[in-house]
């Protein structure tokens, strides 16, 4: 299911048939008939046809109409194409059993939003927890004052002949800055001293908030007030500024990631159509590099991996009688090792074996806590178990998972089944931490296509989570 509301009545299914992709009309997935069937290639679109086919061996994907039309804002004329943004599709992460998806933050108290009663509040116009434009610029300062101010005519003494942008006019250097990325404008700035005007353009920076621009996660606000009748004047270079540490509501968290979703869905579907090198593969809190952004008071880190990684050394303590996972240590062969978060000084230092027993908590998590090293030569992957408070276990994959923290069975370390959500190659690793702990963890790489490496029982039992769930009919077939 596309990431959004998950009680939304309004759903389209996008299935695939040998002539091609094709898409349902609008139905609702409690009035289908319970010994209903999808319709094959020589079905219309429509759902209720009297014979009633089984759905050929392919995926089936079912969109609430309201995400539907959400991903259709972020193609231009032109742009979109049902075949490939099938294939895209394919590669979007399963979202079965990961309660964090339909959740705010939960080391942040939050709740779960398929629960009716926050559904009222915060899901108004199909957006989670949209805030105020003073909510957003609580913590605005001033901006920075030129030396000299900016006369109509501009006149570099310095400039370098070899500098191409030097003999454009403003209007053409704003068209091209539009086009950037902000942190690749900001990086242009330096190299050519024309381009460093735009810096004060209005123009530039209110396209910061377009729906595929830095902030475009902001449009619906920017939305509310832009209408006519209810126009404000908005300083775009400070809201941007503003919004580097969101100062909102954590539910809009769920509206962030939603947003970054369908993003990688339209790229990576652009991609597929141009014959372009695609997106990365995602896992979990991934994509902040579509926006830079993060809540007040926390940060980003990343890794990149390489396949001379050898070991890595998970911290982790007991805080507040509930064991954190305070960093992670990549160890490498031929290069230095890198870190996310850090290690407790004084932890104790344990290499774990294959075979060696679960630790106990009470001996040796308190504080400084404890740091486990673990041998590793086929990494791929990190799953995490959140709680109030950050991520309170992490198994790491390879042929064999082990939880270092919590898992679901009380145990410390203990060995698992290899996990279907991990990564075939894992390049980056992206953590979201505090100055204590770390709250959450991303993976980009490559990925299997769609649930292509999914075993018949796996399979099944995602089935069964769906309907379990009520986000597919309970009679629906697959074949």
């Amino acid at each position: 299911m596309v990431s959004g509301l998950p009680w939304t009545k309004q759903t389209r299914a996008l299935y695939c048939t040998p002539t091609g992709v094709k898409v349902t009309g609008i139905f609702s997935t409690r009035e289908l008939h319970p010994w209903y069937r999808l319709p094959d290639d020589h079905e219309t679109e429509q759902w209720g046809t009297s014979t009633r086919p089984a759905h050929r061996e392919t995926d089936l994907y079912l969109v609430h109409e309201l995400c539907w039309q959400r991903l259709l804002e972020h193609f231009g004329p032109g742009e979109f194409h049902l075949g490939c943004l099938y294939e895209a599709l394919e590669r979007l992460p399963p979202r079965i059993g990961n309660t964090i998806d339909y959740s705010t933050p939960l080391w942040r108290g939050g709740q779960d939003v398929r629960h009716p009663e926050y559904q009222k509040d915060l899901a108004p116009n199909g957006h989670f927890g949209l805030s105020s434009l003073e909510e957003l610029m609580r913590f605005a300062r001033d901006p920075p004052k030129p030396l000299k101010p900016l006369s109509e005519e501009i006149v570099y003494p310095s400039q370098s002949p070899t500098d191409c942008f030097r003999v454009l006019p403003m209007e053409v250097l704003e068209s091209i800055a539009v086009l950037l990325s902000t942190r690749d404008f900001l990086s242009l700035r330096h190299a050519s001293r024309p381009m460093a005007v735009l810096f004060w353009s209005p123009t530039f920076w209110r396209t910061r908030f377009d729906i595929n621009g830095d902030r475009g996660f902001l449009l619906p606000m920017v939305r509310e007030f832009t209408k006519p009748g209810r126009r404000r004047e908005v300083d775009w270079r400070l809201l941007y500024h503003c919004t580097c540490n969101l100062n909102c509501r954590w539910w809009f968290q769920l509206e962030v990631q939603v947003w970054e979703e369908l993003r990688w869905l339209r790229d990576t579907t652009l991609a597929i159509h141009s014959g372009r090198v695609r997106p990365l593969d995602f896992r979990g809190s991934a994509l902040y590099h579509y926006h830079n952004t993060t809540y007040r008071d926390t940060y980003v880190e990343s890794v990149e991996l390489s396949s001379s990684l050898s070991q890595i050394a998970i911290s982790a303590v007991q805080d507040r009688a509930d064991v954190c996972i305070t960093g992670m240590e990549f160890i490498f062969d031929d290069r230095p090792s890198a870190m996310l978060g850090h290690s407790t000084p004084g932890a104790k230092q344990v290499m774990m074996e294959t075979s060696q027993p679960c630790l106990n908590m009470y001996d040796n998590w308190r504080y400084p806590g404890i740091r486990i090293t673990i041998d590793f030569n086929d990494f791929r992957g990190i799953a995490c178990i959140y709680g109030p408070y950050g991520i309170r276990g992490e198994p790491p994959y390879q042929r064999h998972r082990y939880f270092v923290g919590h898992n679901a069975y009380g145990d410390l370390i203990t060995p698992m089944h290899t996990s279907s959500a991990s990564l075939d190659e894992v390049r980056h690793v992206i953590a979201l931490l505090d100055k204590s702990k770390m709250l959450s963890i991303g993976l980009l790489g490559l990925a299997e296509r769609g649930l292509k490496g999914y075993s018949k029982r796996d399979w099944r039992a995602t089935v069964r989570g769906l309907k379990s769930k009520r986000l597919i009919p309970p009679h629906l077939t697959f074949r």
